[in-house]
């Protein structure tokens, strides 16, 4: 007669591994959701720092002012009281107006995130950055400001910013070195 063992775990094993999965679990998650928001929230500033540098370099190619305002979700006007994470729009403004006519030539748009993170911009780049042919700041702008971005718990360790100088010019910093 043929006798087979059968081998397997004990109860005992079992609840051994389950345990150490269990404190994987509790150390994993934190880090990792917090690795998903710095990322997050770098993309998202990658992205607005690179409209910014599209705006400057189209004003300097064009020989025309251009402008980037907030939309407020709008694709086709600008919206005075939007903050820049509800979208924006990137266009040719010959009369230095931040206002978006009839025949204005619009470069790019943006459209309004979908999480809760925040953009507001600060002193002179509120709700539109101009760029002159030159590619220093016009109109409102001209005295430069600060655009800064938060996560939805204002964790200070996640906040990134870009200051646009007067001669046009970004500076990027995160966490408490933002102003």
């Amino acid at each position: 007669m043929n006798t087979s063992s059968v081998d397997g775990l004990t109860l005992l094993e079992i609840l051994v591994v389950l345990a150490l999965v269990g404190i994987l679990l509790t150390i994993a998650i934190p880090a990792y959701s917090s690795f998903v928001t710095y990322n997050r929230m770098a993309a998202e500033m990658s992205d607005f720092t690179e409209t910014l540098m599209l705006a400057r370099s189209e004003a300097i190619k064009r020989g025309e002012t251009v402008t980037v305002c907030t939309s407020g979700g709008s694709s086709s006007s600008c919206s005075d009281g939007a903050s820049w994470n509800q979208g924006w729009i990137v266009f040719v403004d010959p009369d230095d107006s931040q206002s978006i006519g009839p025949t204005t030539t619009i470069i790019r748009t943006a459209p309004s995130w979908t999480g809760t993170d925040t953009l507001t911009g600060s002193g002179g780049v509120a709700n539109a950055i101009s760029f002159s042919p030159l590619g220093i700041l016009v109109g409102a702008a001209a005295g430069g400001g600060v655009v800064t971005l938060h996560d939805a718990a204002g964790n200070v360790s996640f906040r990134r910013c870009v200051t646009i100088g007067v001669s046009g010019t970004l500076t990027q910093a995160e966490g408490a070195q933002c102003p």
